[in-house]
């Protein structure tokens, strides 16, 4: 069964310290509820994300810059409120 969430992110070299930080610190990618992978070095975010969009198995993908922190429960909040809908 697939995943609800995958958070996807590009980032350089230089930007491991503010992935550390940041992104990677946040709970649910922490405790590896939700799924994360990096783009390294892509020339392009656009052509990143799209290849990203063909092999991706996740309900939902998230795009987001290696400088997020999602709080904890953010991920259920987003749950809930794709629910809603």
């Amino acid at each position: 069964m697939a995943a609800l969430f995958h958070v996807y992110t590009c980032a350089r070299t230089s930007d491991v310290p503010i992935l550390e930080r940041d992104l990677r610190r946040s709970p649910s990618i922490a405790n590896s509820d939700v799924g994360l992978t990096i783009l390294w070095n892509q020339p392009s975010a656009a052509a990143a994300y799209a290849r990203a969009m063909e092999t991706a198995t996740a309900d939902f993908l998230v795009f987001a810059h290696c400088d997020v922190y999602f709080p904890e429960n953010w991920f259920e909040r987003l749950a809930w409120e794709v629910e809603r809908l």
